[in-house]
């Protein structure tokens, strides 16, 4: 019985997050919000309270985010339900030394990167314990800090702004043991995304190297094994007649993609994901000598290292986490 109440529960909160997320109810739900609270004058001395702090709190997203006594978020328990229901495992490969800041990059997105925000932008994978002393924070699209009511929570999370010079407060201002999560591949790699496949938008993504030459910040390979297995699709967002015949933007091809979910994979309708085991195994950090104006072949050269760590740590332990032999790592071209 205890076993079908916790399943129960499992399925209930991940219907939840995943119908609020791939729906867009997020950020319509916080202008519903503000939009009924505006229709009652009771809570119009809400709104101007609100709309002033909106004012005053705007770039905290660029500037650090929240302190992290404030990252409540964290620690709530719906966390752990996510990380069991697939599960969710984070694996360490070697210590990372608290006194010193990373760039950690989170391979491959996936049609939601649910690894990063369990292992990085929470405490259920236990990455507190992993890594003492180091701080993990999630950088999203800037775009979050738009919504009322959203981005308090993500905040208090711990999630930043992905704009270079978020990244760079971070690293530069907030002192030592800062760990900065950013998915390299964006959102243009979700247009890749299929289950067993690995094709990462990487070789043309060097912004992530010249920031860690800038401020003397490590950079550590991570990679999320099952990540990709989710749902079942095919790596195109369009059929393959039309693949060759239709000119779309990427955010076009996007949104088709999250919408074809629902009749490319019958089992989860585009809603509630498959149970399959994610692994995300953070690799050895690669030290980097800061460079107040680096030049473009230090910065090919980090780059073509930090390529190959990835590839190194992928084949290292895909047999481990049940990705076969003959699955091997696709960047795109230069």
């Amino acid at each position: 019985m205890k076993n079908v109440l916790k399943e129960l529960l499992e399925s209930v909160c991940l219907r939840l997050v995943y119908s609020l997320v791939w729906t867009g109810l997020t950020s319509l739900f916080s202008i519903t919000i503000i939009v009924i609270a505006a229709s009652y004058p009771l809570f119009w001395p809400f709104l101007l309270f609100y709309s002033m702090w909106l004012w005053y709190d705007w770039d905290t997203p660029s500037k650090g985010g929240r302190p992290f006594k404030y990252c409540f978020v964290k620690r709530w328990r719906i966390f752990n339900i996510i990380r069991d229901y697939f599960p969710i495992t984070l694996v360490k490969t070697t210590e990372l030394d608290s006194n010193k800041n990373y760039i950690l990059g989170y391979h491959p997105h996936g049609m939601l990167p649910d690894g990063a925000l369990v292992c990085f932008g929470s405490e259920a994978a236990g990455f507190g314990q992993l890594f003492p002393g180091l701080m993990s924070r999630v950088a999203m699209h800037s775009v979050f800090g738009w919504f009322p009511g959203f981005r308090e929570f993500a905040m208090a999370a711990g999630m930043i702004s992905v704009s270079r010079d978020s990244l760079e407060y971070v690293l530069t201002n907030e002192g030592s043991g800062q760990c900065v999560v950013t998915l390299i591949g964006g959102s243009s790699e979700v247009l890749y995304t299929s289950p067993s496949w690995y094709q990462l938008v990487l070789n043309r993504r060097k912004g992530f190297v010249k920031l860690a030459l800038k401020t003397g910040s490590s950079l550590v390979p991570v990679f999320a094994f099952g990540q990709n297995d989710m749902f079942h699709q095919p790596p195109s967002a369009l059929p393959s007649r039309l693949e060759n015949k239709v000119n779309l933007s990427k955010w076009a091809q996007v949104f088709i993609k999250y919408s074809l979910l629902a009749f490319r994979d019958v089992e989860t309708f585009g809603v509630m994901p498959r149970r399959k085991p994610i692994t995300v195994v953070v690799g050895a950090p690669i030290d980097v000598q800061k460079r107040d104006d680096p030049t473009p072949e230090q910065i090919n050269y980090l780059h073509s290292l930090y390529v190959q760590e990835l590839k190194d740590l992928f084949d290292k332990h895909k047999m481990k986490y049940n990705d076969p032999k003959d699955v091997h790592l696709i960047l795109d071209e230069m």
